[in-house]
């Protein structure tokens, strides 16, 4: 059984923007009723937010840091006016951590800890505006290991 998003004017799952486009979501937060973040990738606009504003989704694509040519979010944390999401972004050797915050109308690159080449991180969680706890993996020489980092 597939259902969708039940909003103020019906079942909104497939107005959703990216539903025309080929990609995931991979995250959700919603701070509010009227509010709520889904993440992931589309393969034409890699690293985007899908915004759902209580009537209507948005599609976003957010920034990468310098020299990115692609990125994917794999997680979304909310609370009320501020979201931070989590995954990774390449610049073509390799994936490093990728960390973004929407301060309640933009996007923008967060740092992360170092190293961050061959790191991806899968989920995050905020308990606060400025507290996030963000997991994943690091496979830098081979070897794969698991990732935490909290700010």
């Amino acid at each position: 059984m597939r259902r969708g998003i039940r909003g103020s004017s019906g079942t909104v799952g497939a107005a959703m923007a990216a539903i025309t486009l080929v990609g995931e979501l991979s995250g959700v937060s919603c701070p509010a009723a009227n509010s709520c973040f889904a993440d992931g990738r589309f393969f034409i606009r890699p690293a985007t937010v899908e915004t759902w504003n209580g009537s209507t989704w948005a599609l976003t694509t957010v920034p990468l840091p310098s020299g990115g040519v692609n990125g994917e979010l794999n997680g979304v944390s909310c609370v009320p006016a501020r979201c931070t999401a989590a995954g990774f972004w390449n610049k073509g050797n390799g994936d490093s951590a990728l960390a973004e915050v929407w301060n309640g109308s933009t996007w923008a690159v967060q740092p992360t800890a170092t190293p961050i080449d061959h790191k991806t991180l899968n989920a995050i969680s905020c308990p606060a505006a400025r507290t996030c706890t963000a997991v994943g993996v690091s496979n830098a020489d081979i070897t794969v290991q698991p990732v935490a980092e909290h700010k």
